[in-house]
């Protein structure tokens, strides 16, 4: 059946520079990408330098923000991109408001584990993610 082509609009190919992960933006949308960028091209961050790919992250908490940590006295103000905990649940990433957790993650040249299997090999105490 012939489309209308009234609203017809062209859609740009994708690139790799789409994928990088600025941990600047919000939980919600950082989470958006992570599915939207999956199974192509993978959102991917750094990590001590090295490429890290991200393959599956939820939103943990929309409403937290550097600023408003500091304010609770629980925790000093967070850069965005800092691991805030890794365990088996996975690894909670401070964002620019909210907070990520990262479930399913891949280094360079390795295959893609679930964050309890990834920790295992990694230490992230205190570890950044490059911005993009």
């Amino acid at each position: 059946m012939p489309q209308p082509s009234e609203g017809v609009t062209y859609a740009e190919k994708i690139n790799k520079a789409e994928a990088l992960i600025d941990w600047r933006q919000d939980a919600v949308l950082i989470s958006r990408r992570v599915r939207a960028f999956n199974p192509w091209p993978v959102a991917e961050t750094r990590l001590d330098g090295a490429q890290l790919r991200i393959w599956d992250a939820e939103m943990l908490d929309p409403e937290m923000t550097p600023s408003n940590r500091a304010l609770t006295g629980t925790v000093p103000t967070i850069e965005p991109g800092t691991v805030l905990a890794a365990t088996h649940a996975g690894i909670d990433v401070a964002c620019g408001r909210g907070v990520l957790r990262i479930l399913r993650l891949q280094l360079a040249g390795r295959k893609p584990l679930c964050a309890q299997e990834f920790i295992k090999g990694q230490r992230l105490d205190g570890a950044r993610f490059a911005p993009a």
